[in-house]
This record gives C-alpha cells, structure tokens and sequence, in this order.
C-alpha cells in the first residue's frame, strides 16, 4: 500500500520496496487526479516486485504513455 501525500505544493508517494524500506517518489507539482493515477502505478509496480510478477497490461500501456521526467523516476525505486 502506498500513499499520497502533498508537501510545499507538490504530491510525494511513499511505499514499502521488497527489502521492506521505505521508498518516496515525487512526480512534483501536478493535479491531485494525475497523482492519484501515478499512485496507483506505483503500487501496482510494487506489488508486482514484490509477488515477483509482471505488472498487468494496463500499467505497462501507462508507462509507455506517462511522461519522460516522471518514468525516469521509477526505475531507481520500483523497477
């Protein structure tokens, strides 16, 4: 489970990665709805680390689709 909080007007995720450390990301200052949906991937990634699965179509097709800046940022977390 992850979750979404906004600091000095920019959204930080905050999860657990398999080695059970705590882990940010911050895609910055964008609206709460696209945060949300950058949380969901993120838990989505995470989970599928964890259970050593793939991540399901949908999140792949999001990672193709989400902005440079943004998938730069998760390899160093949850990829």
């Amino acid at each position: 489970m992850a979750s979404l909080r906004k600091r000095d007007n920019a959204w930080n995720i905050q999860f657990y990665d398999q080695q059970k450390k705590r882990r940010t990301i911050c895609p910055g200052k964008i609206p709460k709805r696209d945060a949300e949906a950058v949380l969901s991937v993120v838990e989505s990634l995470a989970f599928a680390q964890v259970s050593g699965r793939t991540p399901d179509q949908d999140v792949a097709r999001w990672l193709t689709q989400a902005p440079e800046r943004l998938v730069e940022k998760l390899p160093n977390v949850v990829l």
